[in-house]
């Protein structure tokens, strides 16, 4: 990254992450995601159908049990997954596949509470029909709304992923 204590805007050698790029590897994330959630899930149905018969629990109560378990699961991994990949090492799987980390203007790891701030600013990215994130492909420094909001940028690394491309 830039030991040198300058801006990630001032150093030349730093490419971005693109659209297109970042787009394959959000995909893998989400591929990731759903595989993790499946398996929590079917372990908490397990759990769940388990315990509703020791308690014998209606139906019902059984359903509405089940649902708000996988909903809150789901929720909580997509979150979870996210946040604590992008603070700890600024790369979920999907970035570490295709080489990408999100940093702060300084090229260092963002932390837990930008990550978090992140996170929801991602959420807002999505919800006027993507523009937040299409936004990556209509400026230079390649920057969704939500790395606007955060000060954050995605950039390419070597095959150690702890430094830049040189271009």
């Amino acid at each position: 990254m830039n030991q040198d204590n300058s801006n990630i805007n001032d150093d030349m050698r730093i490419t971005m992450g693109g659209f297109w790029i970042r787009s394959l590897a959000f995909t893998t994330d989400i591929i990731i995601i759903y595989a993790l959630q499946s398996i929590l899930s079917l372990t908490v149905r397990l759990g769940i159908l388990t315990g509703a018969r020791v308690l014998d629990m209606s139906h019902s109560a059984f359903f509405d049990l089940k649902t708000s378990m996988i909903n809150f699961i789901k929720i909580f991994v997509i979150c979870a997954y996210f946040i604590y990949f992008h603070a700890t090492t600024g790369q979920t799987l999907g970035k570490r596949v295709f080489r990408l980390r999100v940093v702060s203007a300084e090229g260092m790891t963002i932390g837990f509470v930008r990550s978090a701030l992140r996170f929801i600013a991602y959420i807002i990215s999505a919800l006027p029909l993507c523009m937040g994130f299409i936004l990556i492909a209509l400026n230079h420094k390649k920057q969704g709304l939500h790395d606007f909001v955060c000060q954050t940028y995605v950039i390419k690394t070597c095959k150690s992923a702890s430094h830049a491309y040189e271009s």
